[in-house]
């Protein structure tokens, strides 16, 4: 009869030993029940009461599975003592039916993670995709996106403007006619000295002649012709000194003038060699104290823009390079207040502006267009663009004004004199 009443036994079959051999035993620890992921099937024949043939394998086969899948970081529990099969009792076979059915748990995969990981995804990927359109449209520039030969082209152009700033330079000064004009003047000066010498000598004779005649005495019986031919010679004589003595200052006169004008063509020369090499040291960037130094000796008048770089002033290269950082500074206070948006968050983090000149009042564009114009030399018009960015923004780039006012004030006064050398 017990037979009969229970469904889940099969015929011939002893269902309480079997499901007491596959199943974990009791000993076992929990973790590697929980760990491991038992398949379906098994469970819903468990639950059914219907066993297979690989169900009935070997009770020791079946405890090495269920360690092999435990966590491998737990240390195995060895293996427990197959129990005897029991002999069959009829009416117990549905209680050991029932036990058998609570020991089978659920097991539940922990998926770890939340909203956190997906929210941050998504900013990321929105990042990466902006970034990739700003690349893209020539707005950024990423090693990842090609843009070499536009840089190529741009240093290419930057090294032009180098080439015809170093043509545009003045020739050092030729000193050689010069140095000629001012030896011939020398020779002509000491001729006239000369000359100056040998008329003094002959004056000195004349006068001590005329001394000499004056202090003889006139006898009483010399006729009056013999007195007026004396007189007459004596009168000559006074003309001829007075002559003379015209003549020699006239050539003393005349070297003068001729030294001074050749101390003048000297000075011009030197002033105008001392002002190339000034103009030079700028352009490279060198100290220029001693050749400011010669120019002062010559007589000129030292601008203070000239005199406060003697020890040199930066340079157009210099100028360029420092450019872009101080630009990203200037941008970073201006994108920095409350109002900003995610995209002036995006551009401050990383730094992004504008390559191109561009139109309109916002600081990128003022500042796209002063570095525009300081890569094409134009330092004043760069310096007006600056002058009218908000004040936060002038004192990120206040370094930067000050190098090129330095320039500017330096190169303007030599320029200036060179001027004045040429009109004179």
């Amino acid at each position: 009869m017990a037979d009969k009443s229970d469904p889940r036994k099969a015929p011939d079959e002893d269902p309480k030993p079997e499901t007491e051999e596959t199943l974990p035993s009791p000993d076992q620890p929990d973790d590697a029940t929980e760990d491991s992921v038992p398949d379906s099937k098994p469970d819903d024949r468990a639950e059914s009461g219907e066993l297979t043939e690989s169900d009935l394998a070997d009770p020791q086969d079946t405890l090495a599975a269920v360690a092999a899948e435990a966590d491998p970081v737990s240390e195995p529990e060895p293996e427990p003592e197959p129990e005897p099969e029991p002999e069959p009792e009829p009416e117990p076979e549905p209680a050991a039916a029932a036990t058998a059915e609570p020991t089978i748990r659920e097991v539940v995969v922990e998926q770890r993670g939340g909203f956190l990981p997906l929210l941050l995804g998504g900013i990321l990927a929105a990042a990466i995709g902006y970034i990739a359109a700003l690349a893209m449209g020539g707005g950024l520039p990423i090693a990842g996106f090609d843009r070499s030969g536009e840089l190529h082209e741009r240093l290419d152009a930057q090294e032009q403007a180098l080439s015809d700033l170093e043509a545009a330079m003045p020739a050092p000064a030729d000193l050689g006619p010069v140095e000629s004009a001012l030896d011939d003047s020398n020779a002509t000066v000491s001729g006239l000295s000369e000359r100056l010498d040998n008329l003094a000598s002959q004056v000195s004779g004349i006068e001590a002649r005329i001394a000499e005649l004056e202090k003889r005495p006139i006898s009483e019986g010399v006729s009056e012709t013999a007195i007026q031919a004396y007189e007459d010679e004596l009168a000559r004589l006074q003309d001829s000194m007075r002559q003379q003595r015209e003549e020699v200052e006239a050539l003393v006169a005349e070297a003068q003038q001729m030294e001074v004008e050749a101390a003048a063509r000297s000075a011009e020369s030197r002033a105008r060699a001392a002002l190339t090499r000034i103009l030079s040291a700028i352009d490279s960037g060198e100290a220029y104290a001693d050749p400011l130094e010669e120019l002062r000796a010559t007589g000129m008048e030292i601008p203070e823009g000239l005199e406060a770089g003697a020890d040199g002033v930066p340079t157009l290269a210099e100028l360029r390079e420092a450019f872009p950082p101080a630009a990203r500074d200037a941008l970073a206070t201006t994108r920095g207040d409350g109002n900003a948006s995610v995209g002036d968050f995006f551009r401050t983090q990383l730094g992004i502006r504008s390559l191109e000149p561009q139109e309109g009042d916002t600081p990128d564009a003022i500042l796209s267009r002063a570095e525009a114009a300081a890569t094409g030399g134009d330092l004043t018009a760069a310096l007006d663009e600056i002058a009218a960015l908000p004040e936060e923004a002038q004192a990120a780039l206040s370094d930067w004004t000050e190098m090129a006012r330095a320039r500017l004030a330096a190169l303007g006064a030599a320029n200036g004199l060179m001027t004045e050398l040429n009109s004179n």
